[in-house]
């Protein structure tokens, strides 16, 4: 977490591995000349570039050799219905890893390969990595708070360890894996929900052209003045609901939850789309209206507590402040 808000904290630079993807996806809608066409594709690669850009660095993008593989790789991670429905499997029953489970051996070939291609990555980023340089990506990050925590005295042992290759490794693949695929599917959603509301595109056209004009790119600092560009993501995050659910948990202790008795160490999924759908939460939940999330005074409503995309809490999503910025 530390290494995301330092690399989040440089605007410039996060601001110049954005604009480069969306002059690129500009540029593509432009050449299509009015002429139907799938965006699927472009917007992928877009922001899985921008992704891989702001996790790696400027050496590991859709010019590297190994990161159409990792791309494909991902994606039959994510969209397969069978991959998925195996590690859903592996997760309430990790013991199948020791049987001769050929749903298990399918699943750890594709990880295995994907940590492969990772670790070479981070051989390459190790062995020019520079901690007087400044920070220009998230690994870079992390391996900047692993060598001051080799060299702190109290407490350098424990900490260090936890920044080992393997922790780098993982922490490389939960940004790209999981941030270009949920960030990129938001975007379809927002992209299909705006071509059956043409009246919200002139809107957020009226309003883009307010407050930043036709002259230049908006920017970060471009986004408290822009309410409904936020409001019509955040509309689609709900509505959408690319994660239906949070990541599986594990109660501590006993506890009561609405009336309900849950015993320590029970795994509770929390069904996030139920809350997003709920007609006591939303009004007509069914609909899609960027307003909802706009108070009388033309401000972002920001904290409902009934908008989770992200889950909520200690364990809320990492990459929730990197995904905002991909998207808005």
């Amino acid at each position: 977490m530390a290494a995301i808000r330092q690399y989040l904290s440089n605007q410039q630079l996060v601001e110049e591995r954005i604009f480069e993807q969306a002059g690129r996806l500009l540029q593509y809608f432009q050449d299509q000349s009015g002429k139907d066409f799938d965006p699927a594709r472009i917007l992928t690669e877009s922001v899985a570039n921008v992704i891989g850009l702001i996790t790696f660095g400027k050496y590991f993008d859709s010019s590297n050799a190994d990161f159409e593989e990792l791309l494909q790789l991902n994606i039959k991670g994510f969209t397969d219905i069978e991959t998925i429905a195996q590690n859903f499997f592996l997760d309430f029953f990790p013991v199948a890893k020791y049987f001769p489970v050929r749903s298990y051996q399918s699943v750890q070939k594709l990880m295995g390969r994907i940590f492969e291609i990772l670790r070479h990555q981070l051989m390459i980023q190790e062995k020019d990595f520079d901690p007087t340089e400044k920070i220009d990506s998230l690994t870079g990050g992390l391996l900047k708070e692993r060598i001051a925590a080799e060299n702190a005295e109290a407490g350098a042992v424990d900490e260090a360890s936890i920044l080992s290759d393997e922790f780098v490794i993982n922490s490389m693949e939960d940004m790209f894996g999981a941030g270009y695929e949920t960030t990129s599917t938001t975007l379809r959603w927002t992209i299909a929900y705006l071509v059956h509301h043409p009246q919200c595109q002139t809107e957020i056209q009226n309003q883009l052209d307010e407050v930043v004009g036709r002259d230049r790119m908006p920017g970060l600092d471009d986004r408290p003045r822009l309410p409904l560009v936020q409001a019509t993501i955040m509309e689609a995050l709900r509505l959408g609901n690319v994660a239906e659910a949070a990541l599986p948990h594990y109660t501590m202790k006993d506890t009561l939850l609405a009336g309900y008795r849950v015993p320590k160490d029970t795994v509770v999924f929390v069904n996030l789309m139920n809350v997003h759908l709920d007609p006591n939460c939303w009004e007509n939940p069914n609909s899609f209206n960027p307003h909802r999330h706009i108070d009388a005074d033309g401000q972002l409503i920001t904290n409902s507590g009934n908008f989770l995309p992200f889950s909520a809490g200690r364990r809320v999503c990492a990459g929730e402040s990197l995904a905002k910025v991909s998207l808005v």
